[in-house]
């Protein structure tokens, strides 16, 4: 369910070319389409990891490991938004945060 979410989220940063990420962090243009590409990619993953689990396995030790895996893939996707995010800002930016006591 959370996964959707974030999918519909990286897609929304993509199509209108902002996104606002955890820790105070704003991207627009290119780098919040690269950084939406992080966010759709878990879905889609997980849809493919789920269908191979399921084949051959016991249903409840397939269940049981494909929900772990959902929230680390999920949590993955979303902290490689925020890293791309945060090696990518702008100079300028860094220097003011820095002035100011924060990043």
């Amino acid at each position: 369910m959370f996964e959707m979410l974030v999918f519909i989220f990286g897609v929304y940063a993509f199509i209108f070319g902002s996104v606002r990420l955890p820790w105070n962090m704003s991207v627009k243009g290119w780098r919040a389409r690269v950084a939406s590409i992080f966010l759709m990619v878990p879905l889609p993953l997980l849809i493919l990891i789920g269908r191979e689990i399921g084949q051959g396995v016991d249903p409840n030790t397939a269940r049981s490991f494909y929900g772990f895996l959902e929230v680390i893939i999920v949590l993955l996707g979303i902290l490689g938004a925020a890293a791309f995010a945060y090696f990518t800002r702008p100079k300028d930016m860094m220097a003011d945060n820095d002035e100011n006591g924060r990043i």
